[in-house]
């Protein structure tokens, strides 16, 4: 049990580095992205959201907004941005996720 713990700390530790990674390949603001530029940013946002980084991806999806995107992105990048913002507002007042036993 103790081993499978480490395990999948390691393995979260290190897809946290692959999040951080991809969000600082990013340079941002983009002006007008291209659809591959598109998506590069919202899988960073993504996988910063599922491991729990609301900070950093409401970040990321800040600086995104500030270029000239189109419309549905934009809608897009400002629900992650609201999402990120409830849930990091949650923290704050002491939510925490359940667990797995």
């Amino acid at each position: 049990m103790k081993l499978e713990r480490y395990v999948t700390s390691d393995v979260v530790r290190r897809d946290v580095l692959i999040a951080r990674k991809l969000a600082k390949g990013l340079k941002l603001p983009i002006q007008a992205p291209t659809k591959q530029e598109s998506q590069r940013i919202l899988h960073a946002i993504e996988e910063l959201y599922y491991l729990r980084r609301y900070g950093e991806a409401m970040s990321v999806a800040s600086s995104a907004l500030k270029g000239r995107l189109q419309e549905d992105f934009q809608k897009l990048l400002i629900g992650y941005e609201e999402k990120c913002r409830d849930k990091m507002e949650m923290k704050n007042r002491g939510w925490q996720p359940l667990q797995a036993a």
